[in-house]
């Protein structure tokens, strides 16, 4: 079982491959198995690395601590990449993995050079002004992440 400890929880995590980073943050009942097919794909060129997000699943929650926020799962995600060296790194995060990779960028903008967010549940948090000024804050901290011309690249690929 390969674990670390950060900001006081010990997180389990799956690491494959070898190459550029990608770290893959789950949703609310997911953990690091969840990431099988596409991660196993991907580690033929990359370092591929899911984790049981903090109180969920083999990264236990510690007795007597109560739910934590997405902001301290944030963080968690954050110390991942820094103690795996992994930073800066692609991050993809699902449902709840997609609000806590929103944080992620928003309080360490350093630490992703990419990301993608799959559905996140923005509406379930936050009245829909604050999710106008997330989003517009997020675009700003993407849009210093982007080379020039990058978006057009993307654009024609897609």
């Amino acid at each position: 079982m390969s674990a670390v400890t950060v900001n006081g929880t010990t997180l389990y995590y799956e690491r494959r491959g070898q190459g550029p980073s990608v770290l893959f943050i789950s949703g609310a009942s997911g953990d690091a198995s969840l990431w099988t097919s596409v991660p196993e794909t991907l580690a033929r060129d990359n370092t591929i690395v899911s984790y049981d997000r903090r109180g969920n699943s083999r990264s236990a929650r510690q007795p007597g601590v109560g739910p934590s926020s997405i902001d301290e799962q944030a963080d968690d995600a954050a110390a991942l990449l820094w103690a795996l060296d992994l930073a800066p790194a692609f991050v993809y995060g699902s449902s709840l993995g997609a609000l806590i990779l929103i944080s992620l960028v928003l309080r360490h903008p350093e630490l992703a050079h990419g990301a993608l967010f799959r559905e996140p549940p923005l509406v379930a948090v936050t009245s829909p002004r604050q999710v106008t000024e997330r989003l517009k804050a997020l675009a700003a901290s993407l849009a210093t992440l982007l080379t020039p011309g990058a978006a057009i690249a993307t654009a024609r690929t897609a």
